[in-house]
C-alpha cells in the first residue's frame, strides 16, 4: 500500500512538471524571469502609481504576483488574479498565473482544466479575438518589465512591437512604446553608444506627431515630444538627427524648452505637466522661467514637495556654480568669479526655507532624501556645520532604499573632505559600502583619497590584486568600517564620536560601542543622546533576544536569565537623559518600552502619555503614540491601540501630510512580524475605517486578510460588514457571515425584528445557508410567531443536519 502511495506522488510529479512546460508557452509574470532584488522597488512603484483605465489590470496582475513572489501569501494573491478574472473571463495573464500557482500546491486536475482553457482561448472566436487576447497580454508583460528597470526595457518594446501589430491606433500603446524608445535612446547615449538610434528616433517622432492628432492639445504628448529631443541631443547621432528632422519639417519646434513650456501654457492645472516643465527648466539652468512657473504652479498644487525643492535649487546651485568657477577661474577673472560668489550667496537663506518646506510636506514614511541633501549643503555653505551634519546623517537613516542611503553618505563624504576632515568622510563612504558590498564605491578623493573602486565584500578590502596592494601598502586604511570608528574616538570630535557609536549599534558590536561611550561620557557628560544609546546598549539587544526566544526553548531562558542585567541598566540611562532634556520624546519612549517589559505597565502607560503630550513637535507626538499602540495590540487592548491611533492620526488637522501613511506602513511591518496574529490586522483595518480609506488597500481588504486567519473572527465579521456598509456598498455577495453575526447581536439584544431582517439579508446572498434558516427559527420563536419558527426549522431540517457550513 505504502509503495502504491509513493508511485502515485511520483506520477502527480511527473505530470505537474509536464504541465508546467506546456505552461510555459502562455504568458505570466511566473515565466519572465524576474529579478528578485527589485521586489521592492517595484511593490514601491506600483503603490505610487496612478492607473488609467488601460493598464489598471496589468497593474493588478503585477501587484499579485509579488504578493505570491514577495510576500510569501498565495491566498492574497489567489484573490487578486480572481478579481482580474472578475473583470475580464479571458485575460492569459491571470489565468496562466492561477494555474502555475495550483501545480505548485499540487492541484494538477485544477491547472489541467486551466490549460485546456487556455488553449480554447488561444484558437476560439476567431483570427481577431485571439489576436487581441494576446495584443493584451503583451501590453501586460510590457507593463510588468518596465517596472522592473532598465534591463528589461529593450525586452518590453517588444512586447509592445507586437501589442501594436494587432493595434496600431491604440493610443495607451503608442505612448507606451514612445516612451520605452525615448529610454532606449538615453540608455545608449549613457553607454556611450553613437549609431543605430536613428531607427529609434523616427518611430518615436511618428508615433508622437500621431499621438498629437489624436489628442490635440495634450500636454502630456507635448512633454513625451520634448523628453524625445531632450533624449536625441545627448548624442552625436541624435544631434545630427534633429538638424535632418528640422530640415525636413521646418515649421516644427525641436527645442525641448520651448515645447515644455508651450505643454504647461496648454495645461497649467496638470501636476505632472508643470513638474516636467520646473524639472527640465531646472537642469537647463533658466531659472527666471522656471521660478516663474514653480510659483503658479504652487497656487494651484500647495502641497508638492517636488516644487518647493526646486524653488530651493533655484537658489543653491547658481551659488555652487559660482564656486566652482571661482575655483578654477585664472587670475584676471579671479576678482569677477569672487563677487559672483558673494552675490549668489546672499539668498542663500531662501534656499533654505523652500527646502524645510519641501521636507515638511514630503511623505514620511520614506524621507525626500535629495531634499535633505540640499538642505544639509545650504547649512553647510550657509557655515551651519553641525546642523548640516545632522541633516545628512537623518538622509542617510530615513533613506528608503539602497541608493538614495549611498548619494547621502558619499555627498556627506565630498563635504566632509572639503572641510579637511579625511577620517569622517572614510567613514562614511565604508558605512556607503556596507549598504551593498557588491557595488564598487569611491574611495579616496584627490591626495588623500586617491584610489577608486576598491570592491567591497563582506565589510573587508576587496580581493582583486589592486585591493591587496591598496591594503598592504597602508593597512591602516584598511576599508573594514570598524577601524576608522575605532580611530575616530581617539579623536575629541563630538560628532564623530556619536557616529561611531550609531555605526556600532547598527552592527551589534555592544562592547566597543560601550567602550566609546563611556570615554565620551567622560568628555560630555552632559549629552542626552550619549546616554540614550547608553539605554539603547541595553533594551535593543534584549528585544532582539525576545524576539529569537519564540523560536525555541533555549532562547527563551536565555532571554529570562538576561532581562534581569539588561532591564535596570536600560531604565537607568534613559533616566539620566531625560533628566538632562524632559522634552526628549524617543528616549521617553524607550524608557516607557523598558517599563513595559519589566511588567510596570501602568507606569510604562504614564510615560508614554507624557511622551505623547508634551513632545516639541507633531512627529514626535505621532511616534509616541504609534509605540504606544503597538505595546497596547501586544498586550490584548487593540481598543486602546486604535484610539492612540486615531489620535496620532488628528495632527493631519495640524498640517502634518500623510499621517495615515506613515501609521498604515507601521501596522503593516507589526503584521508581518507574525503572521499568525489577527489583532495588529484588525486594528489596521479598524484606522483604515476610522480615515475613510476605502480603496484597494483598505479596511474591506485588511478585515479579509484577518479572516484568513480565523475564519469566523466575530470581531472580523462584524469590521467587515461595517467597512462594506460604511464604503457605501453591499457586503460580499459570497459571505454571510458577517451579516449573520450582526443579526445574532441584535437577538442577544432583544431586538427580534432587526434579526430577522439580517438574517433574511444573509439569504439572499446564500438561500441554502442552514445556519441563517436556524437562526431565523430561533428568531421567529423569541418573537412568538411559532408557525414562521416552524417553517425555518423544516427547511433547514431538509437541508442539513445544521452543523456550520462556514469553513
Amino acid at each position: 500500500m505504502m509503495f502504491s502511495v509513493q508511485e502515485q506522488n511520483s506520477n502527480s510529479a511527473a505530470m505537474g512538471s509536464d504541465l508546467l512546460r506546456q505552461l510555459q508557452k502562455f504568458p505570466s509574470p511566473f515565466f519572465w524571469s524576474l529579478d528578485e532584488s527589485m521586489f521592492d522597488i517595484v511593490h514601491e512603484k506600483l503603490i505610487r502609481w496612478k492607473c488609467t483605465e488601460a493598464d489598471r489590470l496589468a497593474c493588478k496582475n503585477t501587484s499579485a504576483f509579488l504578493s505570491y513572489a514577495r510576500d510569501k501569501d498565495p491566498a492574497k494573491a489567489r484573490r487578486q488574479f480572481q478579481e482580474v478574472l472578475g473583470e475580464d473571463p479571458e485575460n492569459l495573464v491571470a489565468l496562466t498565473s492561477l494555474a502555475y500557482m495550483d501545480i505548485k500546491r499540487n492541484d494538477v486536475t485544477s491547472a489541467e482544466t486551466k490549460r485546456k482553457t487556455l488553449s480554447e482561448l488561444m484558437g476560439s472566436g476567431g483570427e481577431t479575438q485571439v489576436k487581441k487576447r494576446w495584443a493584451l497580454a503583451m501590453f501586460e508583460k510590457a507593463f510588468c518589465l518596465t517596472r522592473f528597470g532598465q534591463r528589461r526595457h529593450r525586452e518590453a518594446l517588444g512586447c509592445i512591437e507586437e501589442a501594436l501589430q494587432f493595434d496600431s491606433g491604440n493610443k495607451e500603446w503608442l505612448k507606451a512604446e514612445t516612451f520605452l524608445l525615448t529610454k532606449h535612446v538615453n540608455s545608449n547615449a549613457l553607454a556611450r553608444v553613437r549609431l543605430g538610434l536613428k531607427t529609434f528616433l523616427d518611430r518615436a517622432a511618428d508615433n508622437v506627431f500621431k499621438l498629437q492628432q489624436m489628442e490635440p492639445g495634450s500636454g502630456e504628448v507635448l512633454c513625451m515630444k520634448a523628453e524625445l529631443f531632450e533624449a536625441a541631443g545627448s548624442t552625436e547621432e541624435g544631434l545630427a538627427w534633429k538638424g535632418d528632422y528640422k530640415h525636413r519639417y521646418p515649421k516644427r519646434t525641436i527645442d525641448p524648452s520651448v515645447i515644455y513650456e508651450e505643454a504647461y501654457n496648454q495645461c497649467p492645472k496638470d501636476q505632472s505637466v508643470c513638474r516636467k516643465a520646473v524639472l527640465h527648466l531646472s537642469g537647463v539652468r533658466n531659472w527666471i522661467k522656471m521660478e516663474k512657473i514653480a510659483k503658479k504652479a504652487l497656487e494651484d498644487f500647495p502641497n508638492d514637495p517636488l516644487l518647493y525643492h526646486q524653488l530651493g535649487l533655484r537658489y543653491l546651485r547658481p551659488f555652487q556654480d559660482a564656486l566652482m568657477k571661482e575655483k578654477t577661474a585664472p587670475g584676471k577673472a579671479k576678482k569677477a568669479a569672487v563677487a559672483r560668489v558673494k552675490e549668489t550667496s546672499k539668498p542663500m537663506y531662501r534656499a533654505e526655507e523652500y527646502f524645510q518646506k519641501g521636507l515638511r510636506l514630503a511623505d514620511h514614511v520614506h524621507d525626500f532624501t535629495r531634499c535633505r541633501i540640499s538642505l544639509a549643503r545650504c547649512l553647510y555653505y550657509q557655515g551651519k556645520v553641525l546642523e548640516s551634519w545632522e541633516q545628512f546623517r537623518v538622509a542617510a537613516e530615513k533613506a528608503k532604499d539602497k541608493r538614495a542611503k549611498d548619494e547621502a553618505r558619499r555627498e556627506w563624504a565630498r563635504l566632509l573632505i572639503e572641510e579637511g576632515n579625511h577620517l569622517a568622510a572614510l567613514m562614511q563612504l565604508c558605512e556607503a559600502c556596507l549598504q551593498d558590498e557588491r557595488d564598487p564605491v569611491l574611495v579616496r578623493d584627490g591626495a588623500t583619497f586617491a584610489q577608486e573602486a576598491l570592491e567591497i565584500d563582506n565589510n573587508t578590502a576587496c580581493e582583486t590584486e589592486r585591493g591587496k596592494a591598496a591594503k598592504h601598502k597602508n593597512p591602516i586604511e584598511s576599508l573594514d568600517p570598524t577601524v576608522p570608528f575605532d580611530q575616530a574616538c581617539s579623536s575629541v570630535g563630538k560628532s564623530i564620536c556619536e557616529m561611531a557609536v550609531l555605526h556600532l549599534k547598527d552592527v551589534r558590536e555592544w562592547q566597543k560601542m560601550e567602550e566609546i561611550l563611556k570615554k565620551a561620557l567622560k568628555r560630555f557628560p552632559n549629552d542626552p543622546f550619549l546616554y540614550h544609546q547608553y539605554g539603547l546598549r541595553y533594551l535593543v539587544p534584549y528585544e532582539l533576544a525576545l524576539a529569537e526566544a519564540k523560536e525555541s526553548k533555549d532562547k527563551a531562558d536565555a532571554c529570562a536569565k538576561n532581562k534581569d542585567t539588561f532591564w535596570p541598566e536600560a531604565k537607568k540611562y534613559f533616566q539620566k537623559a531625560l533628566k538632562i532634556d524632559p522634552l526628549f520624546t524617543r528616549c521617553r519612549v524607550c524608557l516607557a518600552r523598558c517599563l513595559y517589559y519589566q511588567g510596570k505597565v501602568q507606569e510604562s502607560w504614564q510615560q508614554f502619555r507624557i511622551a505623547a503630550e508634551d513632545a516639541r513637535d507633531a512627529s514626535s507626538k505621532i511616534e509616541a503614540r504609534r509605540e504606544w499602540a503597538r505595546l497596547l495590540i501586544h498586550d490584548g487592548n487593540e481598543a486602546g491601540a486604535l484610539k492612540q491611533l486615531c489620535e496620532a492620526l488628528k495632527l493631519k488637522d495640524q498640517g502634518v501630510p500623510f499621517v495615515y501613511q506613515q501609521l498604515d506602513s507601521a501596522l503593516n511591518g507589526w503584521c508581518k512580524y507574525n503572521r499568525r496574529d489577527p489583532r495588529p490586522i484588525r486594528v489596521r483595518a479598524a484606522l483604515a475605517l476610522e480615515a475613510g480609506n476605502e480603496d484597494m488597500y483598505s479596511a474591506i481588504e485588511y478585515y479579509k486578510e484577518a479572516l484568513q486567519i480565523d475564519a469566523d473572527d466575530t470581531n472580523n465579521l462584524i469590521g467587515l460588514e461595517k467597512a462594506y456598509k460604511k464604503k457605501g456598498s453591499k457586503v460580499d455577495r459570497h459571505d454571510p457571515r458577517p451579516i449573520r453575526v450582526r443579526a445574532a447581536l441584535a437577538l442577544e439584544a432583544g431586538n427580534e425584528n432587526s434579526a430577522i431582517e439580517y438574517y433574511k439579508e444573509a439569504l439572499q446572498i446564500d438561500a441554502d445557508d442552514t445556519n441563517t434558516m436556524i437562526g431565523l427559527e430561533k428568531a421567529y420563536r423569541k418573537k412568538g410567531n411559532f408557525r414562521e419558527a416552524k417553517k425555518w426549522f423544516q427547511k433547514a431540517s431538509r437541508l442539513g443536519s445544521g452543523e456550520s457550513n462556514d469553513h
